[in-house]
């Protein structure tokens, strides 16, 4: 495989042979979760998010998410997601993200409001748009005194389907609490998630995305494994190009 290296003026950066390394690590630690998934609690959901993205300019950008989420064999109303978040682009690979994160869990006591930073490298080898993230978040529930910290990694991947509007998409990722309060989240491990799904461009702003999404959740009174219909709609106040496939910076959650 060719080596591709980035200089973002602070030095240069080998990224293909790390990122691919850090790609089959991640798969290799979703595969280890398999079993213990098959014991674990089963459940289908519902999951609709929503996104507006604006770039301010070439070097910023602002979004907006809102997701709502259904349960218990998507019988009940379950979780409100905002997520509103302001990214710096260094360079047209990477980009930079602070942003505020709020979590309403309905019928529980331990809403959830975080603080999260993230930096991302995306490139393009053809049509092939792949992507790695590192974030960080300081999460904040009502109930738990205190702070806890956890580290996602995250790598993804879209291609469009011949020339036409429709592309494929797909992504991995792995959360880990860096430090336990005896009570919420875990400590260590908490989840994993595989999404594989196929999206549409709908004219110049819009894009639709439908698919299927597995977590595995690891919980101190008991795991979870959720199969997950995730029906997703973006819209980017900039117009997209005449070719409509996927781009760097189509992605920002």
């Amino acid at each position: 495989m060719t080596e591709i290296k980035i200089d973002m003026g602070v030095g240069v950066f080998s990224t293909t042979r790390q990122a691919t390394r850090l790609m089959a690590v991640m798969f290799f630690m979703v595969f280890l979760t398999v079993p213990a998934a098959r014991a674990a609690e089963q459940d289908t959901q519902l999951w609709v998010p929503v996104q507006i993205i604006h770039p301010y300019s070439d070097a910023w950008t602002v979004s907006m998410h809102t997701e709502l989420r259904w349960k218990d064999n998507i019988s009940e109303f379950g979780d409100l997601i905002l997520n509103p978040a302001i990214h710096y682009h260094p360079s047209k690979s990477w980009h930079l993200s602070f942003g505020y994160y709020y979590h309403e869990k309905y019928g529980s006591s331990s809403d959830e409001q975080d603080i999260f930073e993230e930096i991302a490298f995306n490139k393009k080898r053809g049509d092939l748009v792949t992507g790695y993230q590192l974030q960080l978040r300081q999460r904040f529930f009502d109930n738990i005194s205190g702070v806890i910290h956890r580290v996602r990694l995250l790598t993804h991947a879209s291609h469009p389907i011949r020339e036409g509007p429709y592309f494929l998409s797909g992504h991995v990722s792995v959360d880990f609490n860096l430090n336990d309060k005896h009570e919420g989240p875990v400590h260590g491990f908490e989840q994993s998630r595989i999404y594989f799904g196929i999206g549409r461009h709908i004219g110049s702003h819009t894009r639709f995305e439908a698919g299927y999404l597995w977590r595995y959740h690891e919980k101190r009174n008991g795991d979870e494994s959720d199969h997950i219909i995730h029906l997703g709609l973006t819209f980017n106040t900039k117009e997209k190009g005449p070719s409509r496939k996927p781009e760097i910076r189509d992605r920002f959650h």
